[in-house]
């Protein structure tokens, strides 16, 4: 074969693989069209702020079956029509789930052929059989009317390209590779809601009660076994103190603290709606119809019409007078949309049997696992007694009457003033004879220390001075006191009266003064009170409303944290080391210090020789 043949040859076969790949290629119409739409949002059209709903269909591998999970404002409210229209906290996430739906883009065309789309996961799971492997997640979103705006199938990961994914239209054959990096499409019940059961601080509770008992069932009946009532309560100082602690024993302060962040932590893994017949103060309308519901999840009516739980109750108070109870219900073993939303024929077990299954186990959030969960139902009050009425003060009491006498007393006799005795004419006193004066001391002054007296009066003739002793001086007279003050000079009645007057309006327009403050600090107070109590009202009842008709679900783990006994709660002194003395008491000499090295006993102070000087 010469060159030229040979070159023949193979162009011919080049011509013929060209062919063959060409006929074998992916039937992907690359028309004028296809061009344009790429890089072109799919629904360039709707704005994510008038987007009030979505609607996300998948299949669930852990259920083995399909799931659906939708949020929508209803009357003003963000719910949750998939979990019997549970409050969400969904307007964030909604507006950020949207966007992100309507900023996807038409990155390329993958192909145009239907036969495609179970290669590509892209078969709808509203209609579909057959693999499950091959059905796409189908998102919606909705308008205020819930008229559809978007409707979307998300399929597989696109080989070789990260964060890209196999998209199509319902309806339409076309398929796109898109790059879905920013879209979040969770249809966890948690990430929906507010997960915190109870949404005050722990640092804002101030009273908790634990009300500890367990119903015993035997056949048809059920007894209460009681085990007693633990209360904790917290001073000025924020300690936490336990009622009825005995001597020797003290409040264990941290496990105290350990509780209250506990039940503040409680966490919402799903929800179940009460039956109609049950208020919201949990009173029962309706005994027979609610009985069945109430008693599989291991609540029991009672004969007044209240309700009991199975393993008891837990209340406590806020500092704003809001009162909290906790009723613990029944264990039931669940996983997944299972816990999040119940399933037929759920019923609680004995929580302290032995589960069946090794993948029983307890957790805090609803995920692939089977787990122990426990029933709670929340009842709301508010304790106004926590604001009692201010004081009135004194000024602003009305005049009090005289008190009456006692009861016993009888009738008060009148005492007639006794008429007052005639003075009795006195008598003149006679002088007394006149003893000689006493010999002052050697040395000593005669006049020192002499107080000075008034003359006698005029009708009294003066003594004679005895005359001096023979060698001494005679008395000198005594100076008058220097710097005495005068006689003040008489007031005169008017200006006397006129200033009592004065004083007297003084001390009227200060007590009127006074009254006008206390009044105006009386009704500051009285109005802060009456701020406090319609503050704690409107609260209790905006609570009152979310927890009303629910059974909510909690992990069973984090609900025995807040199951604590008595003995859970008190520190136990630390046992004596042999050989150290009692608390408070005082060794005796010679026996202090450890054993084996005693401590000297002081030395004994000597007697004095004199005892005069011994000391006092």
């Amino acid at each position: 074969m010469n060159e030229m043949t040979k070159t023949i040859v193979f162009l011919g076969v080049a011509v013929m693989l060209a062919g063959a790949a060409y006929l074998t290629r992916p039937q992907v119409n690359r028309t004028t069209s296809s061009f344009v739409e790429e890089r072109a949002p799919f629904y360039p059209d709707v704005n994510p702020d008038g987007v009030k709903g979505l609607e996300v269909t998948a299949y669930n591998k852990d259920k083995g079956e399909l799931d659906s999970f939708s949020v929508k404002l209803q009357n003003g409210i963000w719910v949750i029509p998939s979990h019997n229209n549970y409050p969400a906290d969904a307007a964030d996430r909604l507006k950020k789930t949207a966007g992100a739906v309507l900023g996807l883009q038409k990155d390329t065309v993958a192909s145009d052929g239907k036969d495609l789309h179970k290669e590509y996961g892209l078969i709808d799971p509203t209609d579909a059989a057959g693999d499950a492997d091959s059905w796409a997640t189908r998102v919606k979103l909705l308008d205020v009317n819930g008229n559809i705006v978007s409707d979307m199938l998300i399929g597989k990961d696109v080989p070789d390209k990260p964060d890209f994914k196999f998209v199509r239209i319902p309806d339409k054959d076309r398929v796109y590779q898109v790059k879905c990096a920013g879209l979040d499409l969770t249809t966890r019940f948690a990430d929906w809601i507010d997960t915190d059961l109870i949404t005050d601080s722990a640092m804002e509770f101030d009273k908790i009660v634990i009300n500890d008992y367990k119903l015993e069932q035997k056949g048809n009946r059920v007894r209460i076994n009681d085990k007693g009532v633990v209360t904790l309560t917290k001073d000025d100082k924020s300690k936490w103190n336990l009622e009825g602690v005995a001597e020797g024993e003290e409040t264990d302060e941290t496990k105290a603290g350990d509780l209250a962040t506990s039940i503040s932590d409680l966490k919402i893994l799903g929800v179940r709606p009460k039956p109609a017949g049950l208020t919201p103060e949990l009173n029962i309308l309706e005994q027979q119809f609610v009985a069945e519901s109430m008693i599989s999840r291991g609540f029991f009516p009672t004969e007044d019409g209240r309700v009991v739980s199975n393993e008891g109750e837990v209340s406590f108070e806020t500092k704003d007078g809001i009162r909290y109870t906790l009723r613990m219900g029944g264990v039931f073993l669940g996983r997944g949309g299972e816990v999040e939303a119940g399933k037929e024929g759920e019923k609680v077990v004995d929580a302290d049997a032995p589960k069946d299954g090794a993948d029983a186990k307890p957790a805090d959030d609803a995920g692939s696992k089977t787990q122990e969960n426990r029933f709670l139902l929340i009842s709301v009050g508010f304790n106004e007694d926590r604001f009692p009425e201010p004081e009135l003060p004194e000024s602003l009491k009305e005049t009090v009457a005289p008190a009456s006498p006692p009861a016993d007393a009888g009738p008060a006799t009148p005492v007639t003033p006794a008429p007052p005795a005639e003075a009795a004419p006195a008598k003149p006193a006679e002088p007394a004879p006149e003893a000689p004066a006493a010999p002052p001391a050697e040395g000593a002054n005669p006049v020192k220390n002499v107080a000075y007296q008034e003359p006698a009066p005029a009708t009294t003739p003066p003594a004679q001075a005895a005359p001096p002793a023979e060698g001494v001086p005679p008395a000198q007279a005594t100076p008058p006191a220097e710097n005495v003050p005068a006689a003040e000079p008489a007031i005169d009645p008017e200006v006397q009266k006129k200033q009592e007057e004065e004083l007297k309006a003084r001390i009227e327009a200060q007590k009127k003064m006074d009254a006008e403050q206390d009044k105006t600090e009386y009704e500051q107070k009285k109005k802060e009170r009456d701020r406090k109590i319609e503050e704690g009202r409107k609260k209790a009842k905006e609570l009152e409303a979310r927890y009303g008709q629910w059974f909510y679900v909690v992990s069973n783990e984090s609900a025995s944290k807040v199951r604590l006994t008595r003995a859970d709660l008190v520190k136990k002194p630390e046992p004596k080391k042999e050989g150290e003395p009692a608390p408070g008491s005082t060794p005796a000499p010679g026996n202090e210090g450890p054993v084996g090295n005693p401590v000297p006993a002081p030395p004994a102070t000597p007697a004095p020789a004199n005892p005069a000087e011994a000391p006092k």
